[in-house]
């Protein structure tokens, strides 16, 4: 299924030699695709180092695989617990566990298949919040076992001493990726509503539809593209950053008067975060395209003024020959022509040239 990380509260004291089998051959093909095989380490209250006990003792070579035991709220390990320096490598709360039960209920369990979800999903995570530790899975378990609370009670009894620390693991996930790897998360649409009324000048909010929660993504840059996709300098400034999100979606607003160039045919949105910027341009042939085009929405700001018209030189009924002057705006940055139209006090009646 591609799946990268299975949670594993089963297990057994022993097994026969087909299951062995072909439970060898499992985690083999789970280790070539990268798959992080998380696991019970079981509730014998026994030392599984070298022992016929499945998933861990039995396969504690296996690279791949990161067995859990239990502790208590007083970090402890406990009393049920399995344990062992070689073949269980981290400690998680497994005693006393508010969790769902069937019948729609709820119900306080104990046990490390209790234990084993907190660091599947701890796993889970660190491959959402850094993206590219899901191509090493392994390293999500290096990033797990480096960075768990050292406790004397776990000290001899599991490999890293230790209970997990989602906190810690986060932290260095985001240390450790931090000069590598730019966002990841790809851009889905995107809509910009114009609300300045100037032409040439936009401002207004702007909505962007992430492919999935942009967790890696901490800012995002705006910029003009003219018809190449090239990006026009300066940087749109925006009145809000960071975005605000909402699940998979963000938002950041454009600030008023923000001058459109005259070369510019799309707006487009770079995603970045402490790592550095993504720089692609993407297309709207594809899911991933972080183009829009611009669409400014306004009128004019300037007005002419001393309209004067000449004696009608026309002898005939309802039509006009004469000569007509006026002031020009003050600015004709925002004006392409200028039109009249004859009219009444109430509305006008049609443009004249």
């Amino acid at each position: 299924m591609g799946a990268k990380i299975s949670s594993n509260s089963w297990g057994a004291g022993s097994a026969s030699n087909s299951i062995r089998t072909l439970l060898q051959g499992v985690l083999n093909a789970a280790k070539d695709e990268g798959h992080l095989f998380i696991g019970a380490a079981g509730n014998a209250g026994e030392d599984v180092d070298g022992s016929t006990m499945i998933p861990c003792g039995l396969f504690e070579e296996q690279t791949n695989m990161l067995c859990v035991a239990s502790t208590t709220k007083y970090d402890v390990l406990s009393s049920f617990s399995n344990y062992g320096s070689d073949a269980v490598h981290v400690g998680a709360p497994g005693s006393s566990i508010y969790s769902t039960v069937l019948g729609e209920g709820y119900q306080s369990l104990s046990g490390t298949s209790m234990a084993t979800p907190f660091v599947s999903g701890l796993a889970a995570l660190l491959a959402g919040f850094r993206p590219q530790l899901g191509a090493d899975m392994m390293q999500v378990k290096q990033i797990i076992n480096e960075n768990v609370d050292v406790i004397d009670a776990l000290v001899g009894k599991v490999t890293t001493g230790g209970r997990i620390n989602a906190f810690k693991a986060l932290e260095a996930a985001q240390k450790g990726f931090a000069g590598l790897f730019p966002p990841m998360s790809k851009v889905q649409s995107l809509s910009f509503s114009d609300n300045d009324s100037r032409v040439g000048k936009i401002g207004g909010d702007m909505n962007i539809q992430f492919q999935g929660v942009p967790t890696d993504v901490e800012f995002v840059k705006v910029f003009f593209l003219n018809a190449a996709d090239e990006r026009l300098k300066p940087e749109i400034t925006l009145a809000s950053q960071p975005p605000a999100y909402s699940g998979a979606s963000a938002s950041v607003s454009l600030t008023a008067g923000t001058q459109v160039p005259t070369d510019a045919a799309k707006i487009g949105v770079f995603l970045g975060n402490g790592t550095g910027v993504a720089t692609e341009v993407y297309h709207s042939s594809t899911l991933s395209n972080v183009l829009s085009p611009i669409s400014d929405i306004g009128y004019p700001q300037g007005v002419a003024s001393a309209l004067t018209q000449a004696a009608d030189a026309h002898t005939g009924a309802n039509l006009i020959s004469a000569g007509i002057t006026f002031m020009a705006a003050p600015s004709e940055d925002d004006i392409t022509n200028y039109r009249l139209y004859a009219g009444n006090a109430a509305t006008a009646k049609g443009q004249l040239v």
